[in-house]
C-alpha cells in the first residue's frame, strides 16, 4: 500500500494539468464551431441571393450549351441516314 502513493501522487502531479489542457482545448474547439454556425447565419441571406443568381446564370448557360449542341448536331448530321454511315467510316 506504501508503493502506491508515490505512483498516486505523480499521476496526480502529472494528470490534473493534461486534463485541464484538454478540457481548454475542447471549450475552445465548441466555441469556433458554434462561433462559425452563429456567423454563417447572419451572412446567410446575401449569399443565398448570390447563391441563387449563379444557379441561374449556371442554368441558362446549360440550356445554351444544350441547344447549341443540338444545332452542330443538326450540321453535322446529313438528311439521309445511309451517307452518315459511309462518311463515318472513312473519316477514321
Amino acid at each position: 500500500m506504501g508503493e502506491l502513493i508515490p505512483i498516486v501522487a505523480i499521476m496526480m502531479v502529472f494528470g490534473i494539468p493534461i486534463a485541464a489542457i484538454l478540457t481548454t482545448h475542447q471549450r475552445k474547439m465548441a466555441e469556433l464551431i458554434h462561433g462559425k454556425q452563429a456567423e454563417a447565419q447572419q451572412i446567410n441571406p446575401a449569399v443565398m441571393h448570390e447563391l441563387q443568381t449563379l444557379r441561374g446564370e449556371v442554368s441558362r448557360l446549360r440550356d445554351q450549351v444544350n441547344s447549341q449542341t443540338l444545332a452542330l448536331e443538326d450540321l453535322r448530321t446529313p438528311s439521309t441516314g445511309s451517307s452518315s454511315v459511309g462518311a463515318g467510316s472513312g473519316e477514321e
